[in-house]
């Protein structure tokens, strides 16, 4: 009885990661637009908010740039893998005109500030919880991680989802586009 109980949880955890595992390569293949409010083409919904310093944040504030919007929280697995290689990206572009709009889902305001702090995430930071979900919700953001790279100055998206290996070739082309 015992044995069967540990290989049905074994069996369980395995298709839960296999599961994830093939949702996270489909969704990246297919341009991850299935489940999400947006596709690339797509005018996003105005940005009004407020980052973790209390300054205002708008779409205006990042005319001329190509804009990562990431949906994201402390507690979700899969966003905590993203943060090093969106970090290492960040430093390699931002002086080309790439920047970042994280807005977090996180209930907790101190361990938020805390792992932006120790993972070195230089970038704004919507604190949606405190708006009461207000970004989530224009967003129509249904899981985490959910991200849009967004043309800073007309509001277009530009590529959907682009996550792991796929960020750095999405931003690169975005990059070239606006040096045009």
């Amino acid at each position: 009885m015992r044995i069967r109980k540990s290989w049905a949880v074994a069996a369980a955890a395995a298709m839960a990661v296999a599961s994830f595992a093939v949702f996270q390569n489909t969704s990246q293949a297919q341009g991850a637009s299935e489940g999400l409010a947006f596709r690339v083409g797509d005018t996003i919904p105005s940005i009004n908010s407020t980052d973790l310093q209390g300054k205002r944040v708008r779409l205006t504030d990042y005319k001329g740039k190509v804009l990562l919007i990431d949906f994201w929280a402390t507690w979700c697995p899969p966003c905590r893998a993203e943060v090093p290689g969106v970090v290492k990206t960040y430093k390699k572009y931002n002086k080309q005109g790439f920047e970042i709009l994280g807005v977090s889902l996180d209930r907790d305001k101190a361990a938020l500030t805390k792992y932006i702090r120790e993972n070195d995430m230089a970038w704004r930071q919507v604190y949606d919880t405190e708006a009461k979900g207000a970004l989530s919700s224009k967003f129509k953001v249904q899981f985490i991680p959910t991200v849009y790279l967004v043309d800073g100055t007309t509001g277009k998206v530009l590529s959907v989802n682009p996550r792991g290996e796929s960020l750095e070739p999405a931003l690169v082309a975005a990059l070239k586009k606006r040096a045009r």
